[in-house]
């Protein structure tokens, strides 16, 4: 395998080419997922999703808001199942806008010819924070 391959930065957007739009306002809206840290409200705030309970929100409510990012990070052994759902899972996500990769490195195992991947990632959501 190309050693260049292996070590080449994650460009979301194929060489400068934008693949389509951000689509994760439709793809994923209303989706629930433990792996999101709470109940996420959709279409959220200029798209970003709303997570935690649903509140009605008075106009100096919505000063409470507050977009937080949820660093993640994980080594995936695409050989292993699990493992290789959870990568799709998170790469579909970061293709599509949801989340940002800060960081990916794949490495090729040769001795159990797998394939392991280090990713670093962001999960951005809005928050409502009392006083």
């Amino acid at each position: 395998m190309d050693e260049n391959f292996l070590n080449m930065p994650f460009d979301p957007t194929l060489g400068g080419k934008d693949i389509l739009p951000p689509s994760f306002d439709t793809k994923f809206k209303g989706e629930q997922d433990p792996r999101h840290g709470g109940v996420l409200s959709w279409p959220g705030i200029e798209g970003i999703p709303f997570r935690g309970p649903v509140v009605d929100l008075k106009e100096e409510e919505r000063n409470r808001l507050v977009l937080v990012n949820d660093f993640k990070c994980q080594t995936f052994d695409l050989s292993q199942p699990e493992d290789k759902e959870y990568y799709n899972w998170v790469m579909d996500r970061i293709c599509n806008g949801l989340f940002k990769c800060l960081y990916i490195n794949r490495m090729w195992n040769n001795e159990h010819k797998t394939m392991l991947v280090y990713v670093e990632w962001v999960q951005s959501y809005y928050e409502h924070r009392d006083k």
